[in-house]
């Protein structure tokens, strides 16, 4: 899973990671600062998580991408190419501006799957791409 997310109560990838537990399927997390600032959120979920990279995490069979829409494109750099795995994008195209609040992302004329999809970690020719 890359990106746990700034908030420890983000939804969706927290009832991933409980459905995962539940499920007995083990699951390496990863976000911008390093596996050691995941230590908490690890011992919380239990011994089937572990902290890794991004690289780690996005090496998995089944990969979730949980990131700030601004940061999807500098995130998934260096990244492996998904080559027929399981991308699952919970990127929203909302921009959070601190102590204002959030707002919408103007997407022209693309859907909100396609710039995760256009970039190489999860290119649709590599990967089975599930928007959520």
């Amino acid at each position: 899973m890359c990106g746990t997310g700034l908030e420890q109560n983000c939804s969706g990838r927290r009832d991933f990671e409980e459905s995962a537990l539940r499920g007995g399927l083990g699951a390496t997390i990863a976000n911008s600062r390093g596996p050691e600032s995941l230590r908490g959120l690890v011992a919380e979920l239990g011994p089937s998580i572990k902290a890794g990279t991004a690289r780690e995490a996005a090496s998995a069979d089944i990969v979730l991408t949980a990131v700030r829409w601004v940061d999807l494109e500098r995130a998934s750099q260096g990244l492996p190419v998904c080559n027929g795995r399981i991308v699952i994008d919970a990127t929203n195209p909302v921009e959070f501006i601190e102590r204002v609040g959030h707002f919408p992302v103007d997407l022209g004329v693309l859907n909100v799957g396609e710039p995760l999809a256009s970039l190489p970690f999860g290119s649709l020719a590599a990967s089975n791409l599930v928007k959520i």
